[in-house]
């Protein structure tokens, strides 16, 4: 789905957010794509993370004592035909950093699912309007507010996340165990492998839904790209101008106090004598063109979507 709406929204124009200020032009589909790239180191991270489940048959103390000299031969037969990795050496019990790494890395891929979430959240907002979650015709927004639309399905991604992140504690108190076993790590590994997998395959089974039924309104991303009057174009202008031959103190001070000017910032720049010193009428009317100031937006969504390609055809 990500690789999809990647392609989809290759050459779509939004603006680019820091700090949730306003900052430069993007492509949405860049969005997705990144989000697909992200999820591709998970992917590489869950296939190592198979080599960490391991399982053991070494003794009540992990020397083999009571099966003999053939002690490693038995272990390694008999988890070669449970389907385990080879055991690593251990004392009663396989150590817990095991298991510990394994968690961790299920649940960066919850943060990566609140991460999107929380981004579509934003976008959603009614100043913002950018990319929508899918309302069905029975759904209902608020039992007062009969005009509401809410993420509910991102909240909930989010909510889910506050949850999985506190079980990486317990996860890692369970490695400093007394001498060679106790029993402290029993009674909370019973609780937070379960739901682990449990929660982490509900986000994904939520985000699915989520992106399946998105609602991208071009409208609202055309206004919101034009909604500074052009001052998102400040950086190239600045740039620009120290190509000419401006320092580079001067120019972003000359550029610093046109954006601070009440109205539209192409409009100041155009009426500007200064800044007609080094450019143009026409330079700075191509200079102020958003969609030429994307930069490799699209050659990096057409990398990912192609490393995507190959990563699954070999797996």
């Amino acid at each position: 789905m990500l690789a999809e709406l990647a392609r989809g929204y290759s050459r779509t124009l939004c603006v680019a957010r820091t700090h949730g200020v306003h900052a430069l032009p993007y492509i949405l589909g860049l969005k997705f794509a990144l989000w697909l790239d992200e999820f591709m180191r998970h992917l590489q991270r869950i296939n190592e993370s198979y080599n960490l489940c391991v399982g053991k048959i070494s003794g009540a103390v992990g020397t083999y004592a009571s099966f003999g000299e053939k002690g490693r031969l038995i272990e390694l037969e008999v988890m070669k035909r449970l389907g385990l990795p080879p055991p690593v050496f251990s004392t009663q019990v396989v150590p817990r950093d095991l298991y510990a790494e394994l968690i961790s890395h299920l649940l960066l891929i919850s943060c990566s699912c609140e991460k999107i979430a929380t981004e579509i959240r934003n976008l959603h907002r009614t100043e913002i309007g950018e990319v929508m979650e899918g309302f069905g015709s029975r759904q209902v927004g608020s039992s007062t507010m009969p005009q509401k639309r809410n993420p509910i399905l991102s909240e909930r991604v989010c909510g889910i996340a506050k949850v999985l992140r506190g079980l990486i504690i317990p996860t890692l108190e369970n490695i400093p165990l007394w001498h060679e076993r106790d029993l402290t790590n029993s009674s909370s590994e019973r609780v937070v492998f379960p739901e682990v997998f449990i929660l982490l395959s509900e986000q994904l089974s939520l985000l699915r839904r989520i992106l399946t039924s998105i609602v991208v309104d071009e409208e609202a991303l055309k206004r919101n790209v034009n909604l500074t009057g052009g001052r998102i174009m400040a950086e190239n202008i600045f740039l620009h101008l120290i190509r000419k031959g401006l320092g580079r103190r001067e120019a972003h001070t000359l550029v610093s106090e046109i954006s601070s000017r009440k109205g539209s910032f192409q409009e100041n720049v155009l009426r500007d004598k200064a800044l007609h010193k080094y450019l143009s009428e026409q330079e700075i009317k191509d200079i102020l063109t958003p969609a030429r100031y994307v930069g490799l937006a699209g050659e990096i969504i057409e990398e990912i979507i192609k490393r995507f390609h190959n990563l699954v055809s070999a797996t």
